[in-house]
């Protein structure tokens, strides 16, 4: 196919004046990639990640000329698009992240497994060599599609120019419709550059402009809300109804968006206790029917209150083997009630009594004046049960104390400092994990990659969400080995100038590895590194770092918290040798 070259910009002084929204650009200066951008934009767009690489030229060239969509520029494509991710975690919208095919395709692989296994609203757009060249195999192409489809619910390379609003359409559907997901399309350079008149945009706008409008409509994902038949409901609340001792599960998928807050109001309607799955805890604070986070890393005391139950109604949670204890609540003979919007995650750990595919808040529109109206009234010495849980009672106990080691204090306090208005991310980790269980979150939202357990997660997400306009920081709490995995991430901090702060617990090496290494085969191999200086390889990215030795310097990075703007690494040393017990899976001995 013939390579077509996009004319030159205007010089400054041509374009002054002139409305920099491209639908009203000259039609000789419309390409492909303007219509792509175009239509991006009117479905609400506002950010695109990614790092600049040949073909996606005509992209970043076409957001430059539409001036609506601000480019965020990373230094590595896997940092890109697990920011476009944590954007769109923190907003419940879509994320949009561009790369280069090749390398740049592959190195976005992780975070597109893991959004997609979390349910996060991600396009990823990966630009390609010329038509023509491909069937050859030119040089970075590889067999993207195959690989794309299984990580994504939609993947799907653009061979006509013609062909981009069906594609674009397909592909918000699957993104942001009933149960959200991830997406891919592939566009070659020549096709991008291609020219589009005038017909041709109107035609293209007939074929799409209805679901940009319901997306602009709907500004939270998802856009469609499956509801419950009345025979799902009414079996739910005959079992809910014979219940001595019953608990509702909060899920993931129950705490995105803006309807967070209002299941949280309807749970509390309905009189009975709580509590959370590790992924799903966060922006809660102190209400009354709340009962802790439950699993290897929640409150002891709460996993051992669901343990007990005699119904479990789980909203929008996926039960993993973190959560469960390795399958071990809830109990056999208890009865759950399963309730997600995917249908394929309500069979996929646990065989419930009652599986419902429903979104959570039109299930509980339905389920929660049915159960009221049957005057159902939990057992006091219950109640009184859940509201006594000590919900710090983590696996290493209640470490949020003042007798508590110096980076257990530093993790506990500094989330507790968090103002609502911050989120707070996190990596797997022995240290991250267990010592944040005590913390209290209390408003502040929590993301975290319950799906895949990626380390390197926690940066780029944090400076993601940020970007959404309703965060006004982020704490991101990792170990040494995330940080090392993190540097391209950490220099967009200071690049983007966003205020994320970074707690790194340095206990020299892969802590939770060396634990089950230790416990399972009795020696270390590859756990441990000789780490050079954190606070000095953050200092020369240009952000603000120290090292934490003290409780005084706890209590002024506490105090300053809520007003920092900018970004900040806080390091602190920890043992090599922890106490508690890191149970992973299968050991030798």
């Amino acid at each position: 196919m013939t390579h077509i070259s996009k004319p030159a910009p205007a010089s400054p002084h041509q374009t002054k004046g002139r409305d920099m929204c491209a639908e009203h650009s000259p039609t000789e200066h419309r390409t492909v990639a303007d219509a792509l951008v175009q239509f991006l934009a009117r479905a609400g767009v506002t950010h695109l990640f990614g790092v600049a690489g040949s073909t996606i030229m005509p992209l970043l060239d076409a957001v430059e000329d539409d001036g609506r969509i601000r480019y965020v520029a990373a230094r590595y494509e896997l940092s890109a698009a697990e920011m476009a991710a944590g954007y769109a975690r923190a907003s419940a919208r879509l994320g949009v992240v561009a790369t280069h095919v090749g390398p740049g395709a592959t190195s976005c692989i992780t975070a597109m497994a893991g959004a997609h296994r979390d349910g996060v609203p991600l396009l990823l757009i990966t630009g390609n060599e010329e038509s023509d060249t491909l069937a050859r195999m030119p040089y970075h192409d590889w067999q993207l599609l195959p690989v794309m489809s299984q990580l994504c619910a939609f993947s799907y390379r653009v061979t006509r120019p013609d062909e981009l609003p069906h594609v674009l359409r397909r592909a918000l559907g699957e993104a942001l419709r009933g149960g959200t997901g991830t997406v891919h399309i592939d566009l070659p350079e020549d096709i991008a550059l291609m020219p589009v008149t005038d017909d041709d945009l109107a035609s293209w706008s007939a074929a799409i402009d209805p679901v940009l409008a319901q997306i602009a409509d709907a500004p939270q994902a998802p856009l469609s809300r499956p509801a419950p038949n009345s025979g799902e409901v009414h079996r739910a609340v005959d079992l809910l109804a014979r219940a001595h001792a019953p608990v509702v599960l909060l899920g993931e998928t129950s705490r995105r968006g803006a309807a967070a807050e209002r299941i949280l109001d309807q749970c509390d309607g309905l009189g009975i206790p709580y509590a959370t799955t590790f992924g799903a805890r966060g922006g809660i604070g102190s209400r009354p029917g709340y009962a802790g986070t439950i699993g290897r890393f929640g409150s002891r005391d709460t996993t051992a209150l669901v343990g007990d139950a005699d119904v479990v109604l789980a909203l929008g949670a996926e039960l993993t083997d973190v959560d469960t204890v390795r399958w071990s609540i809830p109990r056999p003979d208890t009865d759950v009630i399963c309730v997600h919007p995917e249908p394929g995650v309500i069979d996929r750990r646990l065989a419930p009594t009652l599986g419902v595919v429903a979104d959570v808040e039109e299930f509980l529109h339905a389920f929660g004046p049915a159960y009221r109206e049957r005057a159902v009234s939990v057992a006091g010495s219950w109640i009184d049960r859940a509201r006594l849980v000590n919900r710090a009672n983590g696996p290493l106990g209640d470490v949020s104390g003042a007798e508590a080691t110096l980076d257990a204090q530093l993790v506990t306090r500094m989330i507790d400092a968090a103002p609502d208005s911050w989120i707070v991310t996190m990596d797997p980790g022995f240290g991250p994990l267990t010592l944040s269980a005590s913390a209290d979150f209390g408003g502040s939202p929590f993301i975290y990659a319950h799906g895949l357990g990626a380390m390197g997660f926690a940066v780029p997400n944090a400076i993601g969400a940020t970007m959404t306009g309703g965060i006004d920081g982020a704490l991101a709490v990792i170990g040494d080995g995330s940080f090392f995995m993190s540097l391209s991430s950490l220099e967009s901090i200071a690049s983007l100038d966003v205020p994320v702060v970074v707690l790194v617990l340095d206990d020299g090496g892969f802590g939770s590895q060396r634990k089950k290494q230790q416990e399972g085969y009795g020696r270390n191999v590859g756990v441990d590194y000789d780490n050079p200086d954190i606070p000095q390889i953050a200092s020369a990215m240009r952000i603000d770092a120290t090292w934490v030795e003290s409780v005084a310097d706890i209590d002024r990075l506490c105090a300053d918290l809520p007003a920092r703007t900018r970004g900040q690494v806080l390091a602190v040393r920890r043992a090599q040798v922890q106490h508690g017990t890191w149970y992973e899976g299968g050991t030798r001995r």
